[in-house]
């Protein structure tokens, strides 16, 4: 208590007149408070800064997880791509496979141009025949 009543009565023109426990006392409030000014400074930007980066490194583990879990997911899916590939490929096969009898119906149809020479064969004709126009109700004779 002794030390604090001579802080409070010292002649600040004269401080060489300060005993040396209130020098001491001085000395540690002055590096207190330079050590919280240079804290403030240099340090507390850094946890900001520190704070971000956590931020972001939460953001790209999510994201690492999300594509290691469709990394560990891709052997199914080139299975699955594999299964459907195969699937088409019989599916054109078939295809091929009734077109080419629907064309030997349609050149097993052929010979019937024979019956039909001068109209291109039956073909021909069922195709003018759907062509052709059909009359609705009776025509009106002309006046």
């Amino acid at each position: 208590m002794n030390v604090i009543q001579e802080l409070q009565r010292v002649n600040w023109q004269n401080p060489g007149t300060l005993s040396n426990a209130a020098r001491a006392v001085l000395g540690v409030g002055i590096l207190i408070v330079i050590g919280l000014i240079g804290w403030y400074v240099f340090i507390a930007e850094k946890i900001t800064e520190r704070d971000n980066m956590v931020v972001e490194e939460n953001n790209l583990f999510v994201q690492f997880q999300d594509r290691q879990q469709k990394a560990a997911n891709l052997e199914p899916l080139q299975e699955q791509l594999a299964t459907m590939e195969a699937m088409l490929e019989q599916m054109r096969e078939h295809i091929a496979a009734a077109t080419e009898l629907t064309l030997g119906l349609k050149v097993q149809a052929a010979p019937e141009a024979a019956v039909f020479p001068h109209c291109g064969g039956l073909a021909a004709l069922q195709h003018r025949a759907h062509q052709a126009p059909r009359h609705r109700g009776p025509a009106t004779p002309p006046e």
